[in-house]
């Protein structure tokens, strides 16, 4: 087994490479797991992607954390932080930046520099992964297989 140093916003990189990249529900790009894969190979990216969802899951609580205690609760009672907000601007009613915006990706950016270490097979891109075909460059996963 190999170990790697990743920044925190790398291995959440890393997890959409895997898992796939969706947006509001919605997949975007298909991540690796999704292609046909050796048994071994499927097996040893899952254990990966495993450790990267860990990962993922507490940057996502800390994230849900700052916003409780950065943003406003709504008339349903969820909590959002916007980055703008509704103001005035030579008495006229406007958009305006929103102060707390730039504390939260402050305290994101922080959060985001942070190491951890994955553990992985040995693993060569060329063939292991040759019949994968993406419409995106898993720049991370590359970084795992040059270590």
């Amino acid at each position: 087994m190999k170990t790697i140093s990743l920044k925190l916003s790398e291995v959440y990189a890393l997890h959409d490479e895997l898992n796939g990249i969706y947006q509001d529900e919605t997949l975007v790009h298909e991540g690796i797991l999704k292609s046909k894969l050796s048994l071994p190979t499927r097996y040893f990216l899952n254990q990966i992607l495993k450790q990267a969802t860990e990962h993922k899951v507490d940057i996502d609580k800390a994230r849900d954390g700052l916003i409780l205690e950065l943003g406003v609760v709504d008339g349903d009672g969820k909590y959002s932080l916007s980055m703008l907000i509704d103001g005035f601007q030579n008495g006229v009613p406007t958009k305006v930046p929103n102060p707390n915006w730039g504390e939260f990706q402050k305290k994101m950016h922080e959060l985001f520099e942070e190491s951890v270490e994955i553990k992985y097979k040995e693993f060569n891109i060329v063939e292991d992964l040759k019949d994968v075909s993406l419409d995106f460059d898993p720049v991370v996963l590359y970084k795992l297989a040059e270590n």
